[in-house]
């Protein structure tokens, strides 16, 4: 049986890829640069979105099949264009850990 769908406790991938959380930083000389991503806030953030290994939550249809050959790639490509710096495989294995292990109780903040 699927975990219940909260709304008002769960992020979403518009979260992660948000403008005001993106990557690229400015260096002194006002240069942009990327920033590394930890794949542990990758995995708290799939965690807080509902991950599962072929299921998103949705709010009004339950529960959203994906095709998790389809979307990693594109979501480490979304990744990397907004200035995250990750392993493509270490955002896989992110998505993956993170259906298999339930978020701990105290995790309740976005972790960007």
């Amino acid at each position: 049986m699927a975990p219940e769908f909260h709304a008002s406790k769960q992020a979403s991938m518009a979260d992660l890829l948000a403008g005001s959380k993106e990557g690229w930083r400015l260096n002194q000389e006002g240069e942009r640069f990327r920033s590394p991503l930890d794949p542990t806030l990758l995995v708290a953030h799939f965690r807080r979105i509902g991950a599962r290994f072929s299921a998103l939550p949705h709010p009004e249809h339950g529960w959203l099949r994906v095709n998790c050959g389809s979307l990693l790639p594109v979501l480490w490509l979304a990744l990397r264009e907004r200035g995250w710096t990750i392993d493509r495989q270490d955002a896989e294995d992110a998505w993956f850990f993170a259906s298999l292990t339930p978020a701990p109780v105290d995790e309740g903040g976005d972790p960007f």
